[in-house]
């Protein structure tokens, strides 16, 4: 299995308890939120990121503060041995902030939409306040971009064909590169499909 590094704008909405953290379900208690600022959402964000990356070196067999765990993240991204550990968060800032309504992006992997909702509705409580989240965007997925995602209009098969080849060498390169790095999770990389994706 490959761990790829997943980037989502979460959108959500202060004031307000729902029963599974969206939008559309039943709003069961109300809470203040004019007590709340960009800059307060920017501290949650940092401690929830503190946390994971905390959990992240757990994960990656090292122990947090010790020499090992230094020169792994001199190397860049660390990735957990395990690919079925519990969700992560690799980072997360707000990028918008119009109370009551505010967008966070996050950089994950193994999560889950349950997980992002309540990921929202904790940073909520963690603000004295609550929050569900009103909506979920995914806009890269490891080397694949929203400029790689078709628009409904552009659902025909010589376009559809296209853009699976393309992004299939996308993610062959990313394998390739990956197996260089013994920190990544990676899957054998069969050459003969490799070569044939470049030629093509």
């Amino acid at each position: 299995m490959k761990l790829y590094i997943r980037v989502y704008h979460l959108s959500g909405t202060l004031g307000w308890t729902t029963l599974d953290n969206t939008a559309v379900s039943k709003k069961i208690k109300r809470h203040s939120y004019e007590h709340v600022g960009k800059a307060d959402v920017d501290k949650m964000c940092s401690l929830a990121q503190n946390m994971h990356q905390w959990r992240m070196l757990n994960y990656a067999g090292v122990v947090p503060g010790s020499q090992e765990a230094y020169e792994l993240l001199k190397k860049g991204l660390v990735k957990p041995k395990n690919p079925l550990t519990p969700p992560l968060i690799y980072g997360v800032r707000c990028i918008n902030f119009e109370p009551p309504n505010f967008t966070l992006e996050v950089h994950c992997v193994n999560e889950s939409y349950t997980f992002l909702r309540d990921f929202i509705y904790k940073i909520g409580v963690s603000l004295r306040s609550s929050a569900y989240c009103s909506k979920i965007r995914r806009i890269r997925y490891g080397p694949i971009c929203l400029e790689h995602a078709l628009v409904a209009d552009e659902w025909n098969l010589k376009k559809v064909c296209a853009s699976i080849k393309q992004c299939n060498k996308l993610l062959l390169r990313k394998k390739e590169q990956s197996m260089k790095d013994k920190n990544f999770v990676s899957e054998e990389l069969d050459p003969a499909a490799f070569e044939k994706l470049k030629t093509t």
